[in-house]
């Protein structure tokens, strides 16, 4: 997984969508690809784990047998990292029925400075993702201008499974 950094408007958000639109057109390699954009600006702490699985739901077209097998509702109330999970899970499953490669759900998660105004305890949640037995199946290319460093807890930060990428400007 990447994030990528950079100061404003140097075209981090363009490079994703880039990034979705040739991950979907893969047809090589041991992998196939299922890129998801999600724009964290302006979602609240309370709904992040419902955004991510509402962009997912929306992007990849699940059949009504996943979308019955989900915990997701349009409503975001209660909707926590453990419902988050097993969604990912049920998505996965879905996935790997729609390809003979294996299957990467990617995550292309923009705005991620977000996550600094969030509780430990959802950036804790959030590592706990990347650590589940699905992991294997999830990647996450996240972009902002920059993570806060400040980590109180004896585990280790989510960003810590990350490389980082600090760009610079892009040209046209």
């Amino acid at each position: 997984s990447l994030m990528i950094t950079g100061e404003r408007r140097i075209g981090k958000t363009t490079f994703l969508h880039h990034l979705k639109r040739v991950l979907a057109e893969d047809e090589a390699g041991e992998w196939r690809f299922f890129p998801v954009f999600v724009d964290l600006q302006g979602v609240p702490e309370e709904s992040f784990f419902h955004a991510l699985m509402a962009e997912t739901v929306d992007a990849l077209e699940l059949s009504p047998a996943t979308r019955q097998a989900l915990r997701f509702t349009p409503q975001a109330e209660g909707y926590d990292a453990r419902n988050f999970s097993h969604d990912l899970q049920q998505v996965i499953a879905e996935l790997r029925t729609r390809t003979a490669r294996k299957v990467k759900l990617a995550l292309l998660i923009d705005e991620v400075d977000v996550l600094n105004e969030y509780s430990e305890s959802v950036n804790q949640r959030l590592r706990g993702i990347f650590m589940k037995s699905f992991s294997e199946n999830l990647v996450a290319v996240m972009s902002g201008v920059g993570i806060r460093r400040r980590w109180k807890s004896e585990v280790s930060p989510w960003y810590n499974f990350f490389d980082e990428i600090v760009v610079e400007p892009l040209s046209r």
